[in-house]
């Protein structure tokens, strides 16, 4: 059996040289949150969407971090390294694959199939940047 931190980070991870990827926070079901988590693709959050659409039991945010580490050092994504910065956690060398959050940077990206939505998705096409700030 496949480790699932694994498989997240297969299905939904990439290597990104000198890219920061803040670790984040646990999940809460509210705007303010939903906001920060697409702005900044936050990777505790994103993984607990995840774990919860497959019903998987989800590490908690500790041994989250620790284990991610590892296993991203294992899956030969180079100089990887984590962080503090202004007390938040990150791990440099990593991101969220284009296409894990949808144009409207909610969770779930377009559905296998739609051949349209996964090529603008993997060029980037309607993405909100992590920099940009969301407009309501």
């Amino acid at each position: 059996m496949v480790n699932p931190l694994l498989s997240w980070v297969r299905e939904e991870l990439e290597p990104a040289e000198g890219i920061i990827s803040y670790l984040g926070f646990k999940w809460r079901d509210d705007v303010k949150t939903r906001l920060e988590i697409s702005r900044r693709r936050l990777l505790y959050p994103t993984y607990e969407i995840w774990a919860n659409k497959r019903g998987i039991r989800k590490l908690g945010h500790i041994r989250f971090s620790g284990d991610l580490l590892e296993i991203l050092k294992r899956e030969k994504f180079k100089n990887i390294e984590k962080g503090r910065a202004q007390n938040l956690a990150f791990i440099r060398g990593v991101r969220v694959k284009a296409g894990v959050y949808d144009r409207d940077g909610m969770y779930g990206g377009p559905l296998a199939g739609d051949e349209e939505k996964v090529q603008d998705a993997e060029k980037g096409v309607g993405l909100i940047s992590p920099h940009s700030s969301p407009t309501l």
